[in-house]
């Protein structure tokens, strides 16, 4: 290395602080592009097109700035494999390539990839830190630094903001201010969060006598993390060399998963007696599931709690067995009860 060229580690070091972006070295050697002042970056499309635009608009900054002709190859992320074998094969490819998502392709390519332990060490004190730096370690060393790009635009429910006098939030005050009235909607979506930790983390796997009811939130959540779990799955499975999460049957799906458990007595949703999904739900993963919950006396009182009851009998989308599991004897298996009589 010339005292003219760029190392990928100055790029590291500076990019970091100065324009936000990083990256990964794909070899374990100095580039010849950097003696002639050259430096190339692989990555993928954005499913935002102005992302792309944006790291354009750095990379290029970062050149100009220190002076280094730059090129950025964007390509889609169903090529990124392929691609970077290619480059691992022939020796010979771009300065700085995207790994991931995880930490599965650095360990995949750990004897091809440069050590970075100092650089981390570097940009760590000029960001704030590592939220924990054991997150990133490949065989006890850096081998790649995180990097996040900016996050999917938020989906917004205007029909729910109207009903408590709300639009759509542009800060974070906006978001906690909001948050605060939209609680008394419903759990939603905090119960999908905390769902998919308890599935994904593998923690009916870890606790085989576990049973977790998931109350005060509907039955509708549960749809969309049936499909939404299975459909992230086919193209994100985490990377779990230390086999700590999920444990998946040979060819089960995530719904699958969530069904068998279900089956099991071990997952249980609350519901109430307007569920418009529920017969849909009980198609999906059987009756097991679901108990009713009045949430008596908080906020109903001994009537409403009485006419729920009565849209749960009335309801012609239910047979009878569903009737029975609903209304009595799901909550007699997940609180452990005897019948009475």
């Amino acid at each position: 290395m010339t005292s003219r060229g760029v190392s990928r580690r100055q790029f590291l070091r500076t990019s970091a602080g100065a324009a936000g972006v990083a990256g990964i070295l794909a070899a374990g050697r100095a580039p010849a592009t950097a003696q002639t002042k050259e430096l190339s970056f692989l990555t993928v499309a954005s499913f935002v097109p102005d992302t792309d635009k944006e790291l354009k608009r750095q990379f290029d900054e970062w050149g100009a700035k220190n002076k280094v002709k730059v090129r950025l190859d964007i390509i889609a992320h169903l090529q990124l494999q392929t691609k970077k074998a290619a480059e691992v094969q022939s020796r010979s490819g771009h300065d700085l390539t995207a790994l991931g998502p995880g930490l599965g392709d650095a360990d995949l390519y750990f004897d091809y990839l440069a050590d970075l332990n100092d650089v981390a060490g570097d940009v760590a004190p000029k960001n704030g830190g590592w939220l924990n730096s054991d997150d990133y370690l490949i065989r006890g060393k850096w081998k790649l630094l995180p990097w996040w790009q900016p996050p999917f635009p938020m989906a917004v429910r205007t029909d729910l903001l109207e009903k408590i006098g709300e639009k759509a939030p542009d800060t974070w005050e906006d978001v906690l201010r909001i948050g605060k009235k939209g609680k008394a909607l419903g759990h939603p979506f905090g119960q999908m969060v905390a769902f998919a930790g308890i599935i994904f983390n593998g923690i009916f796997d870890k606790f085989p006598n576990l049973r977790i009811g998931f109350m005060e939130a509907g039955v509708s959540w549960l749809q969309t993390c049936l499909e939404r779990f299975d459909r992230g799955w086919e193209t994100h499975i985490q990377y779990d060399p230390r086999e700590e999460y999920i444990r998946l049957q040979p060819g089960e799906s995530i719904s699958a998963y969530i069904r068998r458990h279900v089956e099991a007595g071990r997952i249980f949703v609350g519901c109430e007696g307007t569920e418009k999904a529920l017969h849909l739900l009980i198609e999906a993963v059987g009756n097991k599931a679901f108990m009713f919950s009045s949430d008596f006396p908080h906020e109903v009182n001994n009537d409403y709690c009485k006419r729920e009851i009565a849209e749960i009998v009335e309801n012609e989308h239910l047979t009878d067995e569903d009737k029975h599991a609903v209304l009595h004897r799901n909550a007699e298996q997940f609180y452990s009860l005897k019948p009475l009589g």
